[in-house]
């Protein structure tokens, strides 16, 4: 069957990762459904002949009306907070609602699904052995309901493709970096430079990753890649030095060059999470994050590489593309 008679709901569609998702699947001639949070102005997806669905993929009757008549199903809907750290809403979103589309999707009887996940269900590797997709979860540590939520929806659809047959891929993206981030992951970091309101770094570091080219190896999940298989989509491992020196570079601005001891910053942590806490306001740095900072979380993306056929776009031009969007849309 040829892609433009294939209908395709995309979870999380107004997203940057979702977004991009969208764009590249109209390029290849799919049909789109574009589900998006009620009340979402949807601004991503402006200009785009998508038929846009609103509804909670918390609410199962939603999730089961916005899989009605689609093939494939991509799911990047979820929830990315980090405060706060412990929050029974990331499980309601992250595994619950996650729940809710597989579910919908049997019923269906969807030809594939696409779960987008985290490379945090994996390692963290270090840069003498970056993690694969055979590396052990070792999140726990974290204490961080992001990371638990999510790791629980990925063992949760992989089971189902294990024990049930259900006809899923599950991606799993490293720190993306590109335009429509409007949600500011990595787009903070940009703009900390920007604003020169960053001044010391810790010595960790991550994968960083062209949000583009993971939608494009998100997309060719659809065709391509193992059902019941799990990939991770990055491309670089850098120290947050060698990331803030590109950027720096990029935006023609200081990056920051103090390194932070990491007991000081794992105080700053506790003590900013303690604060928040106390008096009711989200810190800029809470203990979770401080934890986060200290380690490489390097990953080697090779799986995704050869079997998707995922585009590996210099970490530059992923920056530029990120730094000219943030100005056109007056982030900074």
């Amino acid at each position: 069957m040829q892609s433009e008679y294939r209908t395709v709901l995309v979870t999380g569609a107004g997203g940057m990762l979702g977004s991009h998702i969208v764009e590249i699947l109209l390029q290849q001639h799919y049909r789109v459904k574009a589900m998006v949070r009620s009340g979402s102005p949807a601004l991503n997806l402006r200009g785009l002949p998508v038929e846009l669905y609103y509804g909670d993929i918390r609410d199962a009757a939603a999730c089961a009306a916005a899989v009605s008549n689609c093939d494939m199903v991509i799911h990047a809907a979820a929830s990315i907070s980090t405060w706060p750290t412990r929050s029974k809403t990331l499980f309601e979103v992250n595994f619950k609602g996650t729940q809710n589309i597989v579910s919908a999707a049997i019923t269906a009887g969807v030809q594939r699904f696409v779960h987008i996940s985290s490379a945090s269900s994996f390692g963290p590797g270090d840069p003498e052995h970056p993690a694969t997709e055979e590396t052990p979860f070792r999140g726990l540590r974290y204490r961080l309901d992001y990371i638990e939520s999510k790791y629980a929806a990925h063992q949760y659809v992989m089971e189902m493709a294990r024990t049930k047959g259900f006809p899923a891929i599950v991606i799993c993206p490293t720190m993306m970096v590109g335009s429509r981030d409007v949600n500011l992951g990595s787009g903070q970091m940009i703009i900390a430079v920007i604003t020169r309101k960053l001044h010391f770094i810790s010595h960790g570091g991550k994968n960083f990753v062209y949000a583009r080219d993971v939608a494009q190896a998100v997309v060719n999940a659809l065709e391509h890649g193992s059902l019941g298989e799990a990939y991770i989509t990055g491309n670089c491992n850098l120290t947050y030095r060698e990331f803030f020196n590109m950027v720096g570079e990029i935006v023609k601005a200081p990056p920051p060059k103090l390194f932070i001891p990491d007991w000081l910053i794992l105080t700053v942590g506790l003590f900013s999470s303690g604060l928040a806490m106390l008096f009711r306001f989200r810190p800029l740095l809470n203990y979770s994050q401080a934890l986060i900072s200290l380690d490489r979380h390097c990953y080697a993306p090779a799986k995704a590489i050869k079997e998707l056929n995922m585009p590996q776009t210099d970490i530059k031009i992923a920056i530029n593309a990120a730094y000219e969007w943030l100005k056109r849309e007056k982030y900074c």
